[in-house]
């Protein structure tokens, strides 16, 4: 018999070898999202970096870090989702200071990203460095779900617990089958006061102040929504963040820089380029009901960082204040409530994270330097005839 593929223009021709591979690409696509969810979901995962002596790497478009590949079922999975999405449609719940950050890696490689916001100022801002953007509550997110891959919710809990799932519980237990990955920010306040002792994934939470336990009914939220929908949940618990805008300079430049002493006081920190590439590792290696926790490797006094940002700007260290005699908001006190060193080992050892600042000395040194070339470049185009 005669084809009738034969017998076409060769425009024809080539229209359909065309149309056969896009079905063919379509077909794949669909096995591999098959394959790689039956993957994560408890009855297999990618391997962690440090598997596999025979263990070959290649990098993932989105975020330049390495996804582990070992032989096998797995191993094809990955390769194959790699091949066939090379990017993806990040939707922010919450689109704050961690999200722009992740979002600074991902838009570069050709992801979209979708965020929430409160104000159309801010939307106008965000807009301006391509970010896609519903001020929200206001606008429906319908459209936003329908097309997200991926999914960060930031958004602190109120009063009602989680805004999102308050609102928007339905629409987000439907938009679960289509996520590739979930994240959801919480903080290291969820583990309580540890009288500076250590603490890690396996330590069992305790909250001790209101922020905490709002933290963990909203992790616990969450979770029930994903043991529900088999949404891909994954928890990263935050030290304190720091970060561009974000560093002690201003106030120790200004003279408004304390040092609050209180006896035995350690908190744990974190900048902000870690929290971004640590979510993108994450995403890279997707892991189901993992908790990570968000920190650096150098717990440390609060009065030692402005001691240390002080040394750096050659100005004088401000005078110690005793905690008893430290006038603070209620807020700012709560924060002396707890006491602990957090262990950041899972990161490392299960997505392959290498700080870009183990310690607040680095993370300062390099804060004060793009400050100053901030101010360079500012000064440079600011001159006559610029």
């Amino acid at each position: 018999m005669t084809s009738h593929v034969a017998n076409m223009p060769s425009v024809g021709r080539t229209g359909a070898r065309r149309d056969r591979i896009v079905e063919s690409v379509v077909i794949i696509r669909s096995c591999a999202r098959a394959l790689y969810r039956f993957g994560r979901t408890g009855r297999g995962r990618l391997p962690s970096a440090q598997e596999g002596s025979t263990q070959a790497r290649f990098p993932i478009p989105g975020n330049g870090l390495p996804l582990g590949r070992r032989p096998g079922t797995l191993a094809f999975v990955a390769s194959v989702s790699i091949f066939t999405r090379m990017t993806g449609t990040l939707f922010c719940l919450g689109h704050g200071y961690c999200s722009r950050a992740l979002a600074g890696l991902l838009l570069p490689q050709g992801w979209r990203v979708i965020g929430t916001t409160r104000s159309s100022e801010n939307a106008a801002r965000l807009a301006a460095v391509g970010v896609e953007t519903i001020v929200w509550p206001g606008k429906t997110l319908d459209d936003a779900f329908g097309c997200a891959t991926h999914l960060l919710v930031s958004a602190a809990p109120g009063e009602a617990g989680d805004p999102f799932l308050a609102a928007e519980r339905g629409r987000i237990a439907s938009a679960a089958p289509q996520i590739d990955w979930a994240g959801y920010l919480s903080t290291t306040g969820v583990y309580g006061d540890r009288g500076g002792g250590w603490v890690d994934e396996t330590t069992p939470p305790a909250p001790s102040t209101e922020r905490g336990r709002a933290r963990m009914k909203a992790e616990d939220a969450w979770r029930g929504l994903a043991e529900d929908t088999g949404l891909p949940l994954h928890i990263f618990r935050l030290a304190g963040i720091y970060g561009p805008g974000r560093g002690p300079f201003a106030k120790v430049r200004a003279g408004t820089a304390r040092r609050i002493v209180k006896e035995g006081q350690v908190f744990s920190r974190i900048h902000v380029d870690d929290v971004a590439q640590t979510l993108a590792a994450s995403i890279a290696r997707p892991d189901s009901g993992a908790v990570y926790n968000l920190c650096d490797d150098e717990p440390a006094p609060p009065e030692d960082v402005i001691s240390h940002a002080a040394e750096l700007l050659g100005l004088p260290v401000p005078p110690a204040i005793p905690f008893e005699m430290a006038e603070m908001t209620p807020m700012a006190r709560s924060f002396y409530a707890e006491s602990k060193r957090v262990g950041n080992d899972r990161v490392k050892r299960e997505l392959g994270v290498k700080l870009i600042y183990p310690s607040y000395r680095d993370g300062l040194a390099a804060l004060l330097e793009r400050e100053r070339r901030d101010g360079s470049e500012l000064a440079e185009r600011s001159r006559p005839g610029q």
